[in-house]
């Protein structure tokens, strides 16, 4: 009984933590290529002119995605992408590959130092939860540039 008052007690001065993740049993589209991963991703940024905001897809073992998700919703020249976030999502849907995404409005593909440092970042701690980052995409309205294919990942 003491053990359950103890609980009751605790449950009122501390919040429960709850994860959920709801799969969609709709038809997973398969990732083979940063064109791929392009064609993917540029739907979900609806107004790609007007701030920076960061997308992640999550994939399974057969490279087919698995769910999406809204990292950061930032401001008109730039946007965060917190680690732990990311990898918060992958880890919900047991995810065993990672892409991240953001765009430029500018239009400018070129990856700035901050960009840069933030995927080797993810990439490292994503080893540690043997979890693959395999590509980081800056999108632009007309086109896109794939770390994975500029060898920069």
């Amino acid at each position: 009984m003491e053990n359950l008052d103890n609980h009751i007690q605790f449950k009122s001065f501390v919040g429960e933590i709850e994860i959920d993740y709801k799969p969609k049993r709709t038809p997973k589209k398969k990732i083979k290529s940063s064109q791929d991963c392009y064609n993917t991703l540029k739907p979900l940024y609806s107004c790609i002119n007007y701030k920076e905001k960061s997308w992640a897809i999550f994939l399974n073992r057969a490279m087919n995605t698995i769910g999406y998700a809204r990292i950061s919703d930032g401001a008109s020249n730039a946007t965060l992408i917190d680690t732990k976030i990311v990898l918060q999502h992958a880890l919900m849907c047991h995810a065993i590959s990672i892409v991240i995404s953001h765009n430029h409005p500018s239009g400018n593909k070129k990856p700035s130092e901050a960009d840069i440092q933030i995927t080797e970042k993810l990439k490292k701690v994503c080893e540690l939860f043997d979890i693959n980052l395999i590509d980081h995409l800056i999108l632009t309205d007309e086109s896109y540039l794939s770390f994975a294919d500029e060898g920069i990942l």
